[in-house]
């Protein structure tokens, strides 16, 4: 499995733009551990050298139209952007001629088809595979579990998909407690 971490992204980012200063609009909420964790491979990234002049945004709200535009006026590079909602700045942002690094997007949609705009995402099904095979590397337990997350999303249940068929090729069933409800 090829996972990229945002350091990865950003090298990858850095030599595509191919410049020496980038100015860069990173743009993720701070509320769950993903945006957490790509804002601080952006600092991992600043620290081993690479000149990059940051701005950062944590409100989907903040990315306008109005600032999409301004920061192409100001000579920004690029943007990398976490957000999961529809709003007229993500259109703006789509239809842009700045190089664009998604690493979410809304419910099942991908971004505009362009030369510009990049998707990421994870590899949902290998993730819950994998938390099943190292449950399995533990030992050899009495019984398996999935929790999924409290409200119904994509990625729980692509992983809760590769946990059931990671396990069933061992024949084995696991069972499915909900937040809230069974804990």
């Amino acid at each position: 499995m090829n996972v990229l971490s945002c350091n990865t992204l950003m090298s990858k980012y850095d030599i595509l733009l191919g410049m020496a200063t980038q100015k860069a609009i990173v743009a993720f909420t701070l509320g769950g551990s993903a945006g957490r964790s790509c804002i601080s491979g952006v600092f991992e990234f600043g620290n081993a050298g690479h000149d990059w002049n940051i701005q950062f945004v944590q409100n989907p709200d903040e990315l306008t139209p109005q600032f999409i535009q301004k920061a192409m006026r100001d000579g920004v590079n690029g943007i990398i952007t976490g957000f999961r909602e529809r709003t007229d700045g993500l259109t703006e942002l789509e239809n842009s001629k700045l190089p664009v690094v998604f690493t979410d997007y809304p419910k099942n949609e991908t971004p505009k088809a362009g030369r510009s705009n990049f998707l990421i995402r994870n590899d949902d099904v290998a993730i819950g595979r994998e938390g099943a095979r190292h449950l399995r590397s533990r030992g050899t337990f009495q019984s398996y579990a999935f929790i999924p997350t409290r409200a119904p999303t994509r990625w729980s249940t692509l992983r809760e998909r590769g946990f059931r068929l990671q396990l069933g090729e061992s024949e084995i069933i696991p069972r499915k407690f909900h937040p809230g409800r069974d804990l």
